[in-house]
């Protein structure tokens, strides 16, 4: 199995090389490139693995109220890069189990109003 590898925006670049199952993350705020690699939440429920990856990409607690709070994260989640409210820029690689989470919410057809933690 290869590892699990995202490109550090420019400037600074860079790469993030981590094992297969873990989360590469990379983040750059003024100028300095911050790597990671991240065991995902050990968890049956999908909402709960792409909360945590919300959490870590965003570098912030995020408490979503609802499965529509986190389905509207879904794009760019798969895009693999964003810009927090704060101008950090963020490039990811999602693993195996993220990844499949992400596809369970995508086909999850249940009220989208009720909370993610029933």
């Amino acid at each position: 199995m290869s590892n699990n590898v995202c490109e550090c925006p420019n400037p600074p670049g860079g790469t993030v090389i981590c094992e297969p199952d873990q989360l590469a993350i990379c983040h750059v705020k003024d100028g300095k490139a911050i790597q990671r690699c991240l065991d995902p939440v050990d968890s049956m429920n999908p909402y709960v693995i792409i909360n945590w990856t919300l959490n870590r990409i965003l570098d912030r607690e995020f408490k979503p109220r609802s499965k529509r709070t986190i389905k509207k994260y879904i794009k760019r989640l798969e895009a693999g890069n964003l810009t927090t409210i704060g101008g950090t820029k963020v490039s990811f690689s999602l693993p195996k189990t993220v990844q499949k989470a992400l596809n369970q919410i995508k086909n999850d057809r249940s009220n989208p109003d009720k909370p993610y933690l029933e």
